[in-house]
């Protein structure tokens, strides 16, 4: 794994080049659990095409003591990435804040207005500390689905949730005023997440947020032709309009979480070949569309070796160092894709600029599936 990586990390000092992009092309990831150094986890991040990092810090493991916000072992090492002086990826992180805290909520939702409270002291801790590094916050990771809790209540109602929010971007703006605020990581594909972000809109969320976060995962859908990348990128043209429809404005729309786990023990598993294809075309088809702000693929490296468990199954490096295609085609390609260099044909192929220009494209020669 080692020598994998120390070979990924001189590709990157050889290409070293800082560009800002208004889309992001980002990556999941889950720093704690990770061997090597932040410095060599950004080397790793940069040298994949990414130009940001999404990573947690949950409430639950940072005021472990009522009143006393401390970084656990678990989380020094995020944190000194985070306050690292290489801004080309630190400068445009994405970092989510939620879960329960034992000392206030049980670990369940907060619900009651002091919890509430204690939460958005915490986020207000956040946002002091990362000022000027962290560029997104995102409020709570995936509500509806329980997501990082250990106890599995019932759902509060949305008005907890827009309390929730209102109180924490407050406390987010006062401490960093420059701040991108998202909210919301529902699956537009979900009926229920559509709705209950449709309740939220009608209830003015969009008061308190710049951007509608969401994880349009489709790899288990009953309904194959959703798995399809134009499919799926038509669905989100589709829920973006509504969007708009009903808040009467445009609405900015953020992937920060999506991807393919490669294991065909799984249910909706491909094979590192096929994930790379569709993870070049999705991200693509992302960057064509002006409401779409970023992707934040999930996520940088396996999470263990079981090809039984879709979990491990994600990374776009295997748990031993080695990196799969989705790795390799973004390192080579991310940049054009910003650029508007590569597009999709009306076949889902993947076509590129001439380099004699002249509006003229050729297909751009890749795997087979």
């Amino acid at each position: 794994m080692r020598a994998v990586y120390n070979f990924l990390i001189f590709v990157c000092f050889i290409l070293n080049v800082n560009y800002t992009y208004a889309f992001e092309i980002g990556i999941n990831a889950h720093v704690s659990r990770y061997e090597d150094t932040p410095e060599n986890i950004l080397a790793l991040v940069k040298t994949g095409g990414f130009t940001s990092i999404r990573a947690g810090i949950p409430w639950d493991a940072l005021e472990k003591n009522k009143g006393n916000m401390e970084f656990g072992k678990n989380y020094i090492k995020l944190d000194k990435l985070l306050l690292s002086s290489d801004s080309s990826i630190v400068n445009n992180s994405l970092l989510f804040l939620g879960y329960g805290n034992k000392n206030y909520t049980g670990g369940s939702y907060p619900q009651s207005k002091e919890q509430i409270a204690a939460f958005a002291n915490y986020t207000r801790w956040i946002a002091n500390r990362y000022k000027g590094k962290v560029k997104y916050y995102e409020i709570w990771n995936e509500w509806l689905v329980g997501t990082g809790l250990p106890k599995k209540t019932t759902v509060p109602d949305a008005d907890v949730f827009i309390e929730l929010v209102k109180e924490s971007s407050k406390a987010i703006r006062q401490e960093d005023p420059n701040a991108i605020i998202l909210t919301g990581s529902i699956n537009p594909l979900s009926p229920r997440d559509v709705s209950w972000m449709f309740s939220l809109i009608d209830m003015g969320v969009l008061n308190y947020v710049d951007g509608v976060s969401i994880h349009p995962y489709s790899y288990k859908s009953k309904k194959i032709n959703e798995r399809n990348v134009l499919t799926n990128i038509k669905l989100m043209d589709q829920f973006e309009n509504k969007l708009a429809q009903r808040s009467g404005k445009s609405v900015d729309l953020y992937i920060t979480e999506m991807g393919f786990p490669t294991s065909k023990y799984v249910q909706g598993g491909v094979s590192e070949t096929q994930a790379g294809l569709s993870v070049l075309r999705y991200t693509i088809a992302a960057r064509s569309r002006p409401y779409i702000k970023g992707i934040w693929w999930y996520d940088l490296i396996d999470d263990g070796t079981n090809k039984l468990n879709n979990e491990h199954n994600f990374g776009f490096i295997q748990f031993d160092g080695t990196p799969k295609y989705s790795f390799n085609l973004l390192s080579e390609y991310s940049k054009k894709i910003n650029d508007k260099k590569l597009f999709l044909d009306e076949n889902d192929g993947i076509i590129q600029e001439s380099e004699s220009g002249g509006n003229q494209f050729k297909p751009l020669s890749l795997k087979k599936e």
